[in-house]
């Protein structure tokens, strides 16, 4: 009888889990197929690379991955993650008053990597194929030379992943949205990565963006800063127009490129659902796929013709866009937001996100 209690309370506690976690899915799945209805109408194919592009492959056996997944996975990937959370945010607290030692940063960066990588491999990334090329195989008459310091990593950016990823390779620092600054996990990392955060509805703080920028790769860091020039996320298949803050000082730089080659669940974070939701559905995976291709320091004194930021973007978004083998498209935030306003069925009302950053924009 005393065994029969325990037991009865797990097992009631897993049954509503289970009623919950299996209801939460199907409310997802709901969502998404009413999101593809609508991607359907004709005027949605020129907003193709902010598209969910993985939804014609989400039918049976898709869908029955995600529920059994959600209910004998998850539990165990969001246990281990909310240990391993917790354990970070209590050593980053023990070790922060102490952050001005060198030995000190090391050893939380050195957390903070083996943490990122423990998130995406609880994410079903158990092994992440990495490939270095040369600069020489996209670049004509480019003369590389073994320069190994790099005060800024460029990627292309899609979904969460690819800062988790850069996290757990480069323990870099970057630029990120206000919003991230109270999150829980990010603003205890954010201590020892120091992360720089931008409001991007306010102009004067997007100068001043660019002005830390300049800053930061001014002096020689321990660590590099890493930004998405894209400046927001795409579906991978194409490469959006690139803002000029990794390029405007003329800095040697290193270019990370990533795809997800599994053709059905791409971790495009789209304007659907969410973050939460975008990441609970790649934790109800049983594997995911990712491959890296890494290029060497792209030093912009050593290429032909290059004489301003705008020339230095070119090449280096020539360079992603050739390795990626996708097009490249004029397009960025604004036109995301545009999106996501067209799927909210909100077509002829501007959103107040898009109001402000149009006022921005026409008195730049």
């Amino acid at each position: 009888m005393t065994l029969l209690l325990p037991i009865i309370i797990v097992f009631s506690i897993y049954a509503f889990y289970f009623v919950i976690i299996t209801y939460q899915i199907f409310k997802i799945l709901r969502i998404y197929n009413r999101h593809k209805r609508r991607e359907d109408i004709s005027e949605a194919h020129k907003f193709f690379m902010f598209r969910r592009n993985d939804l014609q492959h989400w039918r049976c056996f898709k869908k029955l991955e995600f529920y059994l997944s959600a209910i004998f996975l998850l539990p165990t990937r969001l246990t281990l993650l909310i240990l391993s959370s917790l354990n970070l945010i209590i050593l980053i607290k023990i070790f922060s008053y102490l952050k001005k030692f060198y030995i000190v940063r090391v050893f939380i960066r050195w957390n903070i990597r083996v943490y990122s990588r423990l998130m995406l491999f609880l994410a079903g990334f158990y092994y992440i194929k990495t490939t270095h090329m040369k600069l020489t195989n996209f670049i004509a008459n480019y003369q590389e030379n073994q320069k190994s310091y790099y005060p800024l990593i460029v990627c292309n950016h899609i979904s969460w992943v690819e800062s988790v990823f850069l996290m757990s390779k480069f323990s870099g620092s970057f630029i990120a949205k206000n919003e991230f600054e109270k999150m829980p996990i990010i603003s205890h990392i954010g201590v020892f990565l120091d992360l720089l955060y931008i409001d991007r509805s306010n102009g004067d703080e997007r100068q001043q963006i660019l002005r830390d920028i300049g800053e930061r790769v001014k002096k020689k860091n321990e660590i590099p800063l890493i930004i998405f020039p894209e400046g927001t996320t795409s579906n991978g298949t194409a490469l959006l127009t690139f803002k000029k803050g990794s390029f405007y000082f003329m800095n040697p730089l290193k270019i990370i490129c990533i795809k997800y080659p599994r053709k059905n669940f791409n971790p495009f974070l789209d304007d659907v659902t969410g973050m939460g939701t975008n990441v609970l559905l790649s934790f109800c995976q049983f594997y995911n796929s990712m491959e890296v291709v890494e290029f060497d320091v792209l030093e912009p004194k050593n290429l032909e013709n290059v004489d301003k930021w705008e020339d230095y973007a070119k090449v280096v978004r020539m360079v992603m866009g050739q390795c990626l083998k996708i097009k490249q498209v004029e397009m960025g935030y604004r036109d995301s937001l545009k999106y996501g306003e067209f799927l909210m069925n909100k077509k002829g009302k501007k959103t107040k996100k898009i109001r402000s950053l149009e006022k921005i924009l026409s008195n730049s």
